[in-house]
């Protein structure tokens, strides 16, 4: 090697860290594959993002627990999505603008730090049940009845229409439908990516837009 040319650097991230930053939010859930944009103005998580930038990237981003405003000390759930800064632009007066990719999702096992802000040891959830024909059956029926609530409400639902045409997976299906199906509540959306298996994650959906579907006929 010849002394112009750089020394080869191999950095092995295809096991993620244990030990990750928690960023807690009273109105986000991150799901896999989902784009999250974010704007970081607080200082403690501004502080968050400046290590995580020199890091490896990776965070975690769990929804406040139901009542957080009335709570001396707000505390998030347990499970919440795991992801990765992929891209960050620091502002003039020290905020961040970035986008987190959804890689998957963690239950947090313990916290390990709570100032500035908290890291907790994480262990990374896998989801259980295979790209079956009788997954993919029930993903079928669940996007049919998702086209028909998103059809009796013109205008709402475009993004999600997007996703719908260029997704096969049945596992990704229900995290689009959770992720951007705009009649969700944000509790309902937690509890969809708490659930451990594809096909109670159908059913779930599926249960959400029947009643929904009754309501708009």
């Amino acid at each position: 090697m010849s002394p112009e040319e750089p020394e080869f650097e191999f950095i092995d991230q295809s096991q993620p860290p244990r030990e990750i930053p928690i960023f807690p939010l009273p109105n986000v859930v991150l799901f896999p594959n989902m784009a999250l944009p974010l704007h970081i103005f607080e200082e403690r998580y501004r502080r968050m993002i400046h290590d995580c930038l020199k890091s490896d990237r990776y965070l975690g981003i769990l929804l406040l627990r139901k009542g957080w405003e009335e709570a001396a000390e707000p505390l998030p759930h347990d499970v919440g999505g795991f992801g990765q800064v992929v891209r960050a632009v620091k502002l003039p007066a020290g905020n961040y603008e970035i986008v987190v990719r959804g890689l998957g999702k963690a239950r947090v096992l313990s916290y390990t730090q709570e100032i500035p802000y908290r890291r907790a040891l994480v262990e990374l959830q896998e989801d259980e049940g295979d790209d079956s024909a009788d997954l993919r059956a029930q993903a079928a029926s669940m996007v049919e009845r998702l086209r028909k609530v998103l059809a009796l409400r013109p205008g709402l639902g475009a993004e999600l229409h997007a996703h719908l045409k260029l997704l096969a997976s049945p596992r990704d299906l229900a995290y689009a439908a959770a992720a951007h199906y705009p009649d969700l509540t944000i509790y309902e959306r937690q509890s969809i990516l708490e659930v451990r298996t594809v096909k109670t994650q159908l059913a779930t959906i599926t249960r959400l837009l029947n009643r929904d579907l009754a309501r708009l006929n």
